[in-house]
């Protein structure tokens, strides 16, 4: 994570400094969550929910925290091997839904969190929880069968997390997120005994 410097990975979260007091922290007061910490994890899903460019949607949880998701589309091109893997691979256009899950806590936490190892797990399965929650429901209601109800499997292996202090606003602990240990790799073939 060193070579992830803390001013580039800033701009890379969509809440960030430059927002959160003015556009997400009235929500919080509203809902009367008094946040001490945001977690951020950012994920790319499997597949496009067609929300527009920053929709924002926030969940009050139980003990005066809340849960944040801010969906953006990411368009990228995509290899398709059809069999048959050779440097004339075909690239496919396609677009993914962006999430960037942001857990609100309002009690202070462990720094760094590597130590307690269980709640950042625990707060990333929160998290997908809800996310499917809000799938759940665009999925009823647009009967849109492109979209599903996700488990951690289904996401990239690792992820960017951090953790923001918010007073004063100061980025405390970042990392890479081992979101499952599905990684295909190289191994022993076999023997033919």
């Amino acid at each position: 994570m060193d070579k992830i410097e803390s001013g580039s990975l800033e701009e890379s979260f969509a809440i960030n400094h430059n927002n959160f007091e003015k556009d997400i922290l009235p929500y919080y007061n509203f809902l009367k969550v008094k946040p001490l910490f945001l977690v951020q994890i950012p994920i790319i899903l499997p597949f496009q929910i067609p929300f527009n460019q920053g929709t924002c949607s926030t969940f009050e949880l139980q003990d005066g925290e809340a849960c944040t998701f801010h969906f953006s589309d990411v368009n990228f091109n995509e290899k398709i091997y059809a069999g048959i893997v050779n440097e004339n691979s075909s690239m496919l256009p396609v677009c993914k839904s962006r999430v960037e899950m942001t857990y609100v806590l309002n009690k202070e936490i462990t720094i760094p969190p590597d130590k307690d190892e269980d709640l950042l797990s625990m707060l990333f399965d929160r998290m997908i929880e809800i996310l499917n929650w809000i799938i759940l429901s665009y999925l009823i209601s647009l009967k849109d069968t492109d979209v599903y109800r996700i488990s951690r499997e289904m996401l990239e292996p690792a992820s960017i997390i951090r953790i923001i202090r918010i007073e004063p606003w100061e980025e405390v602990w970042k990392g890479i997120f081992l979101t499952h240990t599905d990684i295909p790799y190289v191994r022993n073939n076999i023997s033919q005994q």
